[in-house]
């Protein structure tokens, strides 16, 4: 027998490609790789291309074997798996070595030339030391002679500045006036750290005076129960020759907000005077 088979013999039909097998015949599926021109008819594995873009193959959570080369661009990870990785050192290999940290290290500066030494052992540079929130332990016999006297540690302390404290009065007159939020001293940024307030009502004054002082950019604000930020002392009413003391100037009795003026309110002291003085520096 022959391949193919003619159908409709009698009336000239159609011919249908099928393989003699033994005198039997087995019907062919056969695919035509060129449409559009002449017969091509594919052969053994089907040829895959990515028509000039980009194909994608799943693996199916197993793995893909690769005949041939490859080329790959850009940087490609490299991971043992859990496992470990040979490297052969065909040619150089570089390696990091263990360095002992002493005398002098040339390392990479920043330039291809290679040519700036590092000091290491202080001598020329400043080295900071952290205990890094533990506990620091310092031989003093490993250290140059320039570090140490008699065998201890020189230590090297800075002097903190004491505050330059200044000590002001001021005097309210009956012709002055009642005066509301006065500012004794004023700042633009600094704190204003009060030791001492001293004030005093004048004997010849006729009625009691009313006085506040405090902290306020502004506008002092009013004692209450629950409480009033900024307010030093306030009174409703000092006698004729009265008057209070707060602290002594040797510590801290207040300290105002940043850009907050020490400010005083008080009413007209008739027939006499009230003297505020005080003892302040800025922070």
């Amino acid at each position: 027998m022959a391949d193919n088979t003619l159908l409709n013999a009698g009336t000239g039909g159609d011919t249908i490609r099928d393989k003699d097998r033994a005198g039997v015949k087995t019907q062919i599926v056969a695919v035509d790789l060129n449409p559009a021109g002449a017969e091509t008819l594919m052969a053994g594995v089907m040829p895959v291309s990515d028509n000039s873009g980009s194909l994608t193959v799943d693996d199916g959570g197993g793995s893909l074997t690769v005949d041939g080369t490859v080329s790959v661009s850009g940087a490609v990870p490299i991971t043992d798996n859990s496992g470990s990785i040979t490297v052969d050192n065909g040619g150089t290999f570089a390696v990091q070595a263990t360095a002992t940290q002493a005398g002098t290290w040339t390392v990479q500066p920043g330039n291809t030339a290679n040519t700036t030494a590092w000091k290491v052992d202080a001598s020329s540079v400043p080295v900071p030391i952290t205990d890094n929130g533990g506990s620091l332990t310092v031989d003093a016999a490993q250290l140059p002679s320039s570090l140490t006297a008699n065998g201890n540690l020189k230590v090297a302390m800075q002097e903190t500045a004491l505050p330059s404290v200044l000590t002001r009065s001021n005097k309210v007159l009956a012709s002055d006036g009642a005066q509301t939020n006065a500012a004794l001293v004023s700042t633009t940024s600094n704190q204003i750290v009060l030791t001492r307030l001293s004030i005093a009502c004048s004997h010849a004054n006729s009625v009691d005076v009313a006085v506040k002082v405090g902290f306020a950019a502004a506008t002092l604000g009013s004692s209450t129960l629950a409480g009033t930020d900024g307010i030093v002392y306030e009174s409703g009413a000092i006698l004729a020759g009265g008057g209070i003391t707060m602290g002594d100037g040797s510590g801290i009795l207040a300290i105002g907000a940043s850009g907050e003026d020490l400010r005083l309110t008080c009413g007209v002291p008739t027939g006499g005077a009230v003297d505020i003085s005080y003892s302040y520096y800025t922070v």
